[in-house]
């Protein structure tokens, strides 16, 4: 079996993303009822590129695997194909989550992992904490029924499994047992908790007060646009996801707009009465957030001068993630934010919105056939509030198969029909 193949379901092999993989090989030895072959070990480390591990601990921890993928093996059904476990560990509390699949499809939970597996899996762990790297907080076993696994090694590259992410002071346990060089960001932050950014409206506007009172006050900004055309511009590019049928895309509702990037990082506009607004959200790989989690710096500023109404109720929800990187308020006829400068922070969290040139080449690209001409006059009449059912019938003419009605459904939430 190649170093960089995994076994999945029915046989398929693939590598699951954010894993380190150090063990793969054939199990060994292990005799009748296992329901594995007996085959000789061939097992390679292939991760010394990237983990500068202790090479006795790390041949330690991929000898001890071997045991815990014997065990998983005499756990399956008759006639199982694939096996996948995946084990969430800390000092603190330990999570296990076993499946197997048969060749036709059927799939078996197991209810309960025996102890004598947990207590293997947790041998293999403490193993693992003399390697460079420090100990897993998942690991992910993969065998197929004739005896090829893989074991990858999960130190937080991407976001543990809800059902699988333990209490912060589960974390914060084993840190204090494992020291470890750096954290990924989103650990970083959730270890923080809601209190790291999180602003009800009593902390709100008791801030607004201090502020007031100490003559902090809000930055405004003049290089983002006003409101009234974002928000024009996010219910045209949700319209148009909608009407080609994408999952994807920016999406809007009555007084509220919303967009989540495929890698992580989103935002929300939130209108309220009395011509305001919020926007927030967060870049996922933000410089901000890392150098306040990994550096020591201060987090950013996002709330210096900010009114007691920019609070937690319309606050992207990443305010009590600790993955918040930038607020803005609309009041008075412009944009103001704390005392960080995070415009920078926008563009990848945020659908095409900032310009129209930037909204009208999205649109063109939805679908992949839209009318440049067809797409500018539909943002102008979302601009001016007098979109027609001709002007989305236009935009999405060239693309099979588009839904005008279910385009439309958007734009009215927006209040942008004539």
């Amino acid at each position: 079996m190649e170093a960089e193949e995994a076994m999945s379901p029915v046989g398929e092999r693939v590598r699951s993303p954010g894993l380190n993989y150090p063990t793969v090989g054939l199990a060994s030895d292990l005799g009748d009822g296992y329901g594995l072959p007996g085959a000789a070990v061939a097992m390679s480390l292939v991760d010394d590129a990237e983990v500068d591990a202790d090479e006795d601990a790390a041949a330690r921890a991929t000898w001890m695997a071997e045991p815990v993928v014997q065990e998983l093996a005499a756990l399956g059904p008759d006639e199982w194909a694939w096996c996948r476990a995946e084990f969430a560990f800390t000092v603190a509390a330990e999570v296990a989550d076993v499946s197997f699949e048969t060749s036709d499809g059927w799939q078996v939970q197991l209810a309960d992992v025996p102890a004598d597996v947990m207590a293997l899996v947790r041998e293999q762990r403490e193993v693992s904490a003399g390697m460079a790297g420090g100990p897993w907080w998942r690991l992910i076993v993969d065998v197929s029924a004739d005896g090829e696994f893989v074991v990858g090694y999960d130190y937080g590259e991407d976001p543990f499994p809800a059902d699988q992410l333990q209490a912060a002071q589960n974390y914060r346990d084993d840190i204090v047992a494992y020291p470890r060089p750096s954290l990924p960001v989103w650990l970083a932050a959730y270890l923080a908790g809601p209190t790291a950014q999180g602003r009800n409206a009593r902390t709100a506007a008791s801030e607004a007060w201090v502020d007031g009172v100490a003559g902090r006050v809000a930055t405004r900004v003049d290089d983002v646009a006003p409101v009234r055309d974002v928000w024009a511009r996010w219910a045209v590019l949700a319209a148009l996801h909608i009407g080609v049928g994408s999952a994807e895309g920016p999406r809007i509702a009555p007084g509220m707009a919303w967009y989540e990037s495929g890698a992580r990082s989103g935002a929300t506009l939130v209108l309220l009465p009395g011509n305001r607004a919020v926007l927030s959200g967060g870049w996922w790989e933000s410089p901000l957030l890392a150098a306040a989690y990994l550096d020591d710096e201060p987090l950013p500023d996002l709330y210096a001068g900010a009114p007691g109404w920019v609070n937690d109720a319309v606050l992207n929800i990443r305010c009590q993630q600790g993955m918040l990187s930038f607020c803005y308020w609309w009041v008075d006829g412009r944009w103001e934010c704390g005392a960080t400068n995070t415009v920078g922070e926008l563009d990848v969290a945020t659908p095409a919105v900032w310009s129209v040139e930037a909204t009208v080449t999205a649109m063109t690209h939805i679908g992949g056939l839209a009318s440049e001409t067809a797409s500018r006059d539909l943002l102008a009449a979302a601009t001016d509030g007098a979109v027609t059912v001709a002007h989305v019938d236009a935009a999405l003419a060239a693309v099979p198969g588009a839904d005008v009605d279910l385009a439309l459904n958007p734009l009215a939430a927006a209040g942008l029909i004539r």
